[in-house]
């Protein structure tokens, strides 16, 4: 089944970039309230964390499988929105004598430039009520000095900034560790306005945006018969490390600040206590899986896999066998993962004799000179269940091959099993709302499913204080369709979602 999706009416279809600007900006807003709307969904999306992997510049890839990023890449892939949504923007790099160097996004309409930094949550209006620029802030100290005082900034202003995040409980100590990649580096003595009185401009962009780039189709999955997609609100204990803090999960290390934040509503149902440095946590990484049971009597693993060479079924569900003796029988599975994949599992069926040798291997075909890395092998008598792992900690990877290499005359093997784990950024997924939602589910170049039912649940808790557990299950066979959801909670609230679940079912 090609893209299944599953998007309620009221979410943001994170898919695409196009579908990202179709979503936020609405009719008659004008030029700035559409580059103010898309600031804020930003950073709804993304706090501040290291990650230094090749794809840190990839939107896609930002907003939906990781949810954080630090000020060059947060400017980077905040251009590209920016600039689907029709403004020219350009990056700028700038250097406040000794308080720090940051990068910065500036968007040009209505004939001039504007200034906002999403990773501090910083941008004020001038005097006219325009967000100012760069030129203007060094024109005009007091545009920034004065700017609280005279109420020319948002309600989340400079959140993230070390005089606000300080109040964190034992903080000091992750600032010392950890200053140099999560906050500015600001002196004690350092406000807001010192940095920007003494920032001077030491690079921007001519037209570019600064490195930042996707490819359509990132989220695309074609889900097999016998697949289970599942994506999580919450996680399983597995991301993408960062070697310079490979022990520190991603997570927003400013804490209960986000209770401040104007997007708060979205991050409430999500508090955590226990999270290093902070009194409690309301963003942080998440994961999902695929997982894949292909049926031996249905031939899904011969429908399927990439390539099987020399192996054959001796009946219709029986094991493959090698077809011509003494010569190498090799199955190669094609993986297609819509976020960034942290572990790999295999479960096979193996029997094989005394001269017999099984490997499996594994090519990340995002990587320069993909080639197959072994992972697994098993030399000699085998008998039954055999349980692979492998986990993937720090380079990017999405789409990846298996291949099973069996060498020897008597040996039987099936795979009973492919699981992907990935690591996701939960406040990208398609949450419902209060009150009624309309779920759609479309799927490319599908109309009806003849053998199959694609099974679509919602998880999630409401009520007051988020206690009572609900669980919605739909079978669907025609596409495009849609059904309802009833969600109880206040309006003022949003439900804490918990799990979204896609498996096509053989009827």
């Amino acid at each position: 089944m090609n893209c299944p999706k599953v998007l309620p009416d009221r979410a943001v279809d994170t898919s695409s970039i196009e579908s990202i600007v179709d979503c936020v900006l609405k009719p008659g807003m004008t030029k700035q309230d559409q580059f103010l709307a898309l600031y804020e969904f930003f950073r709804r999306m993304i706090f501040h964390h290291r990650y230094m992997g090749g794809d840190r510049r990839d939107p896609m890839r930002v907003i939906n499988s990781y949810g954080y990023q630090l000020c060059g890449s947060q400017a980077a892939t905040f251009t590209v929105l920016l600039r689907k949504a029709g403004f020219t923007t350009r990056v700028a790099h700038v250097d406040a004598k000794g308080y720090g160097m940051h990068t910065v996004t500036e968007v040009n309409y209505d004939g001039a430039w504007h200034l906002c930094d999403t990773m501090t949550s910083f941008y004020v209006l001038n005097r006219k009520g325009q967000v100012a620029s760069l030129a203007e802030l060094k024109a005009d100290p007091t545009l920034v000095r004065d700017a609280v005082k005279e109420e020319r900034v948002p309600v989340d202003y400079c959140l993230c900034s070390r005089e606000i995040a300080e109040e964190q409980t034992g903080i000091e100590k992750h600032v010392k560790k950890d200053r140099p990649w999560t906050l500015l580096r600001w002196g004690k003595d350092t406000t807001v306005a010192k940095f920007w009185d003494q920032a001077i401009l030491t690079y921007r962009t001519q037209g570019g945006a600064y490195g930042g780039r996707t490819e359509p189709g990132l989220l695309d999955i074609k889900l097999k018969p016998n697949e289970e997609y599942v994506r999580l609100w919450d996680n399983v204990g597995l991301w993408l490390k960062d070697p310079s803090a490979s022990d520190l999960s991603p997570f927003h290390t400013c804490g209960h600040i986000d209770e401040q934040d104007k997007n708060f509503k979205y991050f409430e149902p999500y508090r955590k206590t226990g999270i290093k440095f902070t009194r409690c946590c309301y963003r942080y990484y998440g994961n999902g899986w695929l997982e894949w049971k292909p049926d031996p009597a249905r031939g899904e693993l011969e429908a399927y896999a990439g390539k099987i060479t020399n192996l054959k079924r001796d009946s219709g569900s029986g094991p493959l066998r090698i077809v011509t003796a003494g010569k190498r029988g090799t199955i190669v599975i094609p993986v297609k993962s819509p976020y960034a994949v942290v572990k790999v599992e295999v479960d096979l069926n193996l029997y094989q004799s005394d001269d017999a040798r099984t490997r499996i291997s594994i090519r990340n075909n995002e990587t320069r000179r993909a080639r197959f890395k072994k992972i697994w092998e098993k030399n000699g008598k085998s008998g039954g269940l055999q349980k692979i792992e492998y986990l993937n900690e720090s380079v990017p990877m999405c789409r990846y091959d298996i291949k099973i290499d069996i060498q020897g005359d008597d040996v039987r093997v099936d795979v009973i099993r492919v699981k992907t784990i990935f690591q996701l950024n939960w406040s990208a997924l398609p949450s419902l709302y209060p009150g009624k939602n309309t779920v759609n589910i479309s799927a490319k170049e599908e109309t009806e499913l003849k053998d199959n039912n694609l099974v679509v649940i919602y998880e999630w808790q409401e009520g007051k204080g988020w206690t009572k557990n609900r669980r919605d299950m739909q079978k669907i066979r025609k596409f495009p369709s849609n059904y309802k959801v009833n969600v109880d909670v206040p309006s003022d609230k949003m439900p804490r979602m918990k799990k979204l679940v896609l498996r096509l079912d053989a009827k």
